[in-house]
Order: C-alpha cells, then sequence, then structure tokens
C-alpha cells in the first residue's frame, strides 16, 4: 500500500480502521479520486488559551486517496479525544498557541469542521497522513490518566 510519489499509507492506519472501527469496516482508499469528491479537505480548528483566548485555524489537505468527508468523521469520533479534541502539532497542522503561553496552557486544539473543497493547499499534508498522525498519538487509556494522574478516577 506503498505510493512511491507521496510516501507509504501507514498500515496501521488501514489495520485500525478496517478491522478495529466500532463503525464497522470501512473501505481502503485507494490512490486517484473519482468525479463525485473535492481533491482537496478543509479543516477549521480553535486553540482557547488559559485566558480563554480563542484562535481560530484553517488548513486544507490534500485528498490523495479519496477519503469522504463522513469518512474522516468517522475515524476523527474514534481517534480524538472526546471526538473533537486533538495535538494539532502532533498530527502536521500549524500550532495555535502563542510562542509564550501560560504555564497552565494545553496543547490540545478543537476541530469547529471538516468540509470537502477545491480550494487550494495551504499545508504540505495529505489527510491519510494527518489521520495516520492522529493514529500515532492516539493511546487508549482512561481520561484520568491522560491528564497525567497515575490513578484513574472512579
Amino acid at each position: 500500500m506503498n505510493n512511491p510519489e507521496r510516501g507509504p499509507l501507514s498500515d496501521a492506519l488501514a489495520t485500525a480502521f478496517v478491522d478495529r472501527s466500532p463503525f464497522g469496516s470501512l473501505p481502503i482508499p485507494q490512490p486517484g479520486l473519482p468525479a463525485s469528491i473535492p481533491p482537496r479537505v478543509a479543516i477549521q480548528y480553535r486553540y482557547y488559551d488559559y485566558l480563554l483566548g480563542e484562535r481560530l485555524g484553517e488548513a486544507v489537505l490534500t485528498n490523495t486517496y479519496a477519503i469522504t468527508v463522513h469518512q474522516v468523521k468517522k475515524l476523527i469520533a474514534v481517534l480524538f479525544y472526546d471526538g473533537l479534541y486533538f495535538d494539532a502539532g502532533r498530527c502536521g497542522l500549524p500550532c495555535l498557541a502563542l510562542a509564550y503561553p501560560h504555564e497552565a496552557d494545553r496543547d490540545w486544539h478543537e476541530l469547529v469542521r471538516i468540509t470537502p473543497t477545491y480550494e487550494a493547499g495551504t499545508v504540505p499534508l495529505d489527510i491519510a497522513d494527518f489521520l495516520s498522525n492522529a493514529l500515532k498519538q492516539h493511546r487508549p487509556q482512561p481520561f484520568a490518566s491522560r491528564l497525567g494522574t497515575e490513578q484513574p478516577v472512579h
């Protein structure tokens, strides 16, 4: 499943999404776009700092494997914390946090919207790679342990 023009699509990504998806099997996307699927995906996301200052961002990603927005939303529901929160930097998107954050600020960004688009790409990233990066950062564990506590809260 390697495409020499854009690098390998993670086998772990395909395995996780096809075999272990709670939404049922999703077909493994193949390179090439059907006429009905726009060539790119726009992701809008937001960051709140400690003082509740809000920064909005948008990134337009390529869609080499013709993954539908519906499939992307299903995968994000599994991969992102609470289906909304992700670390933009680890997923390959520009981080919206300020350069000198407050010590209580977190790296988490909130997903606002995902839409298909014909706009030009704004970041050199494919939606499949974005999802693969989200899979790498995803650790299924109790929420309390994700916050850094040693014992889960009951």
